[in-house]
């Protein structure tokens, strides 16, 4: 069986030996090791410097400190606890007083008039003057009211599932 670089330029210049593989001009440019930056010196001590007196006798602040310390867990925290709550009985037979009571009411506007009406008052209505409802609005903001068309070249995205012809179905390899 012939090798899988039988159809390169590689292998057709070495015919005598199909499997042996000789290097082009630019893979033999990228074997060659990166070269050192002109400032680099081979010979440079140790990273190890020296660090003056008063560096090592410096004392770290009340905020460093306190930023150094390790973040704490939540005292109320309860290794093994449940992920479901229990509620206390008294929470559970708790009443409500008048003011909580009052509080939970839903507020009722004066203003809008309810009986008799199907309409959704939880929106926020108002009153529309009547020289609003009588303006006609000019070419301009109709032109800018126009939605935006699409693309003469656009084609909508394929169907998810395609339809495959009988012939290509009943096809062998």
């Amino acid at each position: 069986k012939r090798s899988v670089y039988s159809e390169s330029k590689i292998v057709k210049e070495n015919s005598s030996d199909p499997t042996k593989f000789l290097l082009t001009p630019r893979l033999d440019q990228l074997c060659q090791p990166k070269p050192y930056h002109n400032s680099f010196a081979q010979d440079r001590p140790t990273p190890i410097w020296a660090v003056s007196g008063g560096a090592k006798g410096a004392t770290a602040s009340s905020g460093l400190e306190n930023l150094a310390k390790p973040k704490s867990i939540h005292r109320e925290w309860v290794e093994g606890r449940p992920v479901q709550t229990v509620v206390q009985q008294s929470a559970l037979q708790a009443n409500a007083s008048q003011r909580l009571e009052a509080l939970a009411t839903p507020k009722i506007s004066t203003s809008i008039s309810q009986e008799n009406c199907d309409w959704d008052y939880s929106e926020v209505s108002s009153k529309i003057s009547p020289a609003a409802i009588k303006a006609i609005a000019s070419s301009r903001v109709e032109a800018l009211a126009q939605e935006k068309q699409t693309h003469p070249a656009y084609q909508p995205p394929c169907p998810v599932q395609s339809i495959v012809s009988p012939k290509t179905m009943k096809a062998k390899a």
